[in-house]
């Protein structure tokens, strides 16, 4: 059993740390977790965002789908990995770009640590739209 107050201050770290977290925990136990421990900055308990936010994936297709996006299109995480050549890019094929509109009901917890300011999103019924990227 994990208490409320853990599943408060490290869902949302032990989520943004885990390199393939759904291999770890399936997405019904994701979302089970993020919603006891309520929606969180950092791991401190925060208001979702009161409207719709802009994010930013850089992902194969194949998992253009997954939690976390950042609010920058700039940073690593996004165009970097996208294109192979961000530092935790370790796959054989080129990705994609992906932009996703989050409305408030989406986002599941907010991490600014990494300098990647990533929210992790339920992207359950959320259109995700590859768009071109800028080399």
């Amino acid at each position: 059993m994990i208490d409320t107050g853990t599943l408060i201050t490290q869902a949302g770290r032990v989520r943004s740390m885990a390199e393939y977290p759904d291999t770890a925990l399936d997405r019904a136990v994701w979302r089970t977790l993020f919603k006891a421990a309520g929606f969180t900055v950092d791991g401190r308990p925060a208001e979702r965002p009161a409207h719709t936010v802009e994010l930013w994936r850089g992902s194969v297709s194949e998992r253009k789908a997954d939690r976390s996006s950042s609010v920058s299109r700039a940073v690593a995480v996004a165009e970097a990995y996208a294109t192979g050549t961000g530092t935790g890019a370790r796959r054989p094929t080129t990705g994609r770009l992906y932009r996703v509109l989050a409305p408030p009901r989406a986002p599941l917890a907010r991490n600014n640590g990494r300098a990647e300011d990533e929210y992790v999103l339920d992207t359950e019924t959320l259109p995700i739209t590859e768009v071109p990227l800028t080399r």
